[in-house]
């Protein structure tokens, strides 16, 4: 349910160079998620619950962690923090489950990848048309995927997708990374075309700054950016 994430499936971060997404891993790894954006189902339920085979069980990541946590051979310890992940996943469901008669939706998504010092690094924000059930459309969306990674630091990955065409933006500060990314174009278009959508374009920016700050910053600022212009003049002269 939600976003699932699965290899070599979302036109962003298919072979994105997310580097160390946890703030652990080499600088190969790659952040990979899929365009699928499905109407999750809410609730925590155990394995096998809910209508789902045991086979669509093991395809998600929700899946395996309940299988984890019914194991009597699992550490405690390990089960504790499937159980967390689970809990936090269901939030993210329920989040998407809310007012799905609303013909558009804006949801943030934090994905549960930790630091060294367990802070977040990890989120996506997506908008999207709605269909008549209520489901996200993946062929018209916005997804931005916000990560603080170890080796490329801070890094957006803009995706927008119209008619199942994709175009990515790529926005880091360090210079090396512009080469890295656009180097990889080729193989973001296999992957892309893999799974049936067409890339368009690739390009890389630097981070915006000031109050288009996309994160904590985008909150901040003072009342005057958000209090609207005082009113002159007359609608009606006498």
């Amino acid at each position: 349910g939600g976003l699932v994430l699965a290899p070599a499936s979302h036109p962003a971060a298919s072979q994105a160079p997310a580097s160390g997404v946890n703030g652990q891993g080499p600088a190969s790894n790659r952040v990979q998620a899929s365009p699928q954006l499905q109407a999750p189902a809410s609730g925590i339920a155990p394995a096998g619950a809910a209508g789902e085979s045991p086979a669509a069980l093991q395809d998600s990541l929700k899946g395996v962690l309940l299988q984890v946590i019914a194991s009597p051979d699992a550490p405690p310890a390990l089960k504790e923090a499937a159980q967390q992940i689970v809990q936090h996943l269901t939030g993210q469901q329920l989040l998407l489950n809310t007012d799905r008669t609303a013909p558009f939706a804006q949801v943030t998504m934090f994905i549960p990848l930790h630091g060294p010092g367990g802070e977040q690094t990890a989120s996506v924000h997506i908008q999207s048309r709605r269909g008549r059930k209520g489901e996200l459309d993946a062929t018209n969306c916005r997804l931005l995927f916000d990560l603080d990674m170890k080796h490329l630091g801070h890094t957006l990955i803009d995706v927008q997708v119209v008619d199942r065409i994709v175009s990515l933006s790529f926005r880091n500060n360090q210079e090396w990374t512009a080469e890295l990314f656009q180097a990889m174009r080729q193989e973001l278009a296999s992957g892309i075309a893999s799974i049936g959508y067409q890339l368009l374009s690739v390009k890389t920016e630097p981070m915006p700054e000031g109050p288009q700050q996309i994160g904590e910053q985008a909150v901040q600022g003072t009342a005057a950016d958000y209090t609207p212009q005082t009113y002159k003049g007359v609608d009606m002269r006498i």
